[in-house]
């Protein structure tokens, strides 16, 4: 027996159609705005790491050294804090041995200094990158290399948690998901109103064909009914006049 396939309606087509390419619209339109989002929230952040690096550069460069031993005094209380998360190091580059400088948060360690993984800086002169904290935190890092003639050449970086950055743009997914899901909603319920009216007219058509061929149908048979019928010939009536 030959296999009959199940057909969709021209309705049903559309329909599905239109839905598919609406939700693939929505997905990449969310990917690329949440990457948006990331960038430019990465940037509000750098904004903000770059601030402390930019006093502590200043520091670097005050002329006396008395008042170089008050490096760090950035008015964050967190980076006093012991694994905060909230950390700036500095590192004297041209000596014998490096010398470190470090924030009392930092409690002895050290952040990977990324000098040493030839990332480029950016326009503004910083190398940014997310690196592993002394606590195995996830950490945003800014790093500035300066020199300040006789007085050597420093690295000076400052890192934060970027669970800030993660955080932000996590509530940004789950409200662009939600927007998006009420959207396609709307879309799918205008894509039946348009199919259901849009296709009427060619409804009509096709009741309107079928009804026709169905009376040219009964119309052939009962012509066919007709012709198969047998013929009676009709008796001739008989003169009994003689001549």
């Amino acid at each position: 027996m030959p296999v009959t396939r199940q057909r969709f309606s021209l309705g049903a087509r559309l329909f599905i159609s239109a839905a598919i390419c609406c939700a693939l619209v929505l997905i990449l339109a969310g990917f690329g705005l949440t990457t948006f989002y990331r960038r430019a929230a990465e940037r509000g952040f750098d904004e903000r790491l770059s601030v402390y690096i930019k006093e502590l550069v200043a520091d670097l460069a005050a002329p006396p050294e008395a008042e170089r031993q008050a490096i760090g005094d950035l008015g964050e209380p967190r980076f006093d804090l012991p694994l905060s998360g909230w950390y700036w190091q500095i590192i004297r580059l041209d000596g014998e041995r490096p010398t470190i400088r470090t924030s009392r948060s930092l409690v002895g360690g050290q952040l990977p200094k990324l000098l040493d993984q030839n990332l480029q800086p950016n326009a503004r002169g910083l190398r940014e990158s997310y690196v592993s904290g002394p606590d195995e935190r996830r950490l945003r890092v800014l790093e500035r290399e300066i020199d300040v003639g006789e007085d050597g050449r420093f690295t000076v970086g400052v890192a934060a948690p970027a669970d800030e950055i993660e955080g932000d743009i996590r509530d940004f997914r789950f409200a662009l998901t939600l927007t998006f899901l009420f959207l396609g909603l709307a879309l799918v319920a205008s894509t039946i109103v348009q199919v259901r009216f849009g296709l009427r007219p060619l409804g009509a058509l096709a009741r309107g064909g079928r009804n026709g061929a169905y009376r040219r149908e009964h119309a052939h048979r009962r012509a066919l009914s007709a012709r198969s019928r047998p013929t009676r010939r009709r008796a001739q009536p008989i003169d009994r006049r003689q001549p």
